[in-house]
């Protein structure tokens, strides 16, 4: 006959540990060595995410239920890792517990990516009409409170004609719809208030006599007169 009797405890736990076979008044050890086990966690999911830039700390959450091990202790974990600002993050799944008889599974790795928030530019004057001056639209956009951004605008002229101006963006969690915009610089009208005439009346002496315009406006000259002379008396 033989007989066995354990030497720890009725059920093995991780450790070392070990039986006890007698026969015959012999008694002998058996050595025996129990191995932590692995927790399932394969309902447990960790994905790669691409959000949009909202302002607040932003992470990666798990789904699926955490294993309970067979002596009754649970698995843990927390979430390290994310960001504020547009970009690519890398955010990390840790796993922890108190149990000794279960391994604790390795981190799982996934990439947050945040993406500027896009929004629409509010351009203001499409029409100039020519001073000499360079004439630009004003450009700006409402950030994700509400508040009034503005925003630097390039390629504008000074000559009558049309051009395309290009928003150019200083914040990089903002990205922006319509980033160019189209205008015009209307010709200008002369100003002939202080133009006058020469003498327009003459008396008869058989010479040819002409009126002329005088003070005209810079960059206006006279290419010709039509009827701009005469000899004969009348009007």
């Amino acid at each position: 006959k033989v007989e066995i009797s354990y030497q720890s405890a009725d059920s093995f736990r991780y450790g070392d540990g070990g039986v006890i076979a007698a026969y015959g008044g012999i008694y002998t050890v058996i050595p025996i060595s129990v191995k932590r086990a692995d927790y399932d966690i394969s309902a447990v999911h960790f994905e790669s995410i691409t959000t949009a830039y909202n302002g607040l700390l932003q992470s990666i959450e798990y789904s699926g239920a955490l294993p309970v091990g067979l002596d009754g202790e649970p698995l843990f974990c927390r979430v390290c890792g994310g960001g504020v600002n547009a970009g690519v993050y890398k955010v990390v799944l840790e796993f922890y517990g108190n149990s000794q008889n279960y391994n604790i599974p390795k981190s799982m790795e996934s990439t947050l990516t945040i993406l500027p928030y896009e929004t629409e530019l509010i351009f203001s004057g499409s029409e100039f009409v020519y001073d000499g001056n360079i004439n630009s639209p004003v450009a700006y956009y409402l950030d994700i409170y509400g508040r009034r951004i503005d925003v630097s605008v390039f390629g504008a002229g000074s000559r009558a004609g049309e051009y395309s101006v290009e928003a150019i963006n200083h914040d990089t969690n903002y990205s922006f719809t319509n980033p160019s915009f189209t205008y015009r610089i209307l010709k200008a009208d002369y100003n002939f208030d202080g133009v006058t005439w020469s003498e327009g009346e003459f008396v008869y002496d058989g010479e040819k006599k002409q009126v002329a315009v005088s003070n005209l406006p810079s960059g206006v000259s006279v290419i010709g007169y039509t009827d701009g002379s005469a000899t004969d008396a009348g009007e």
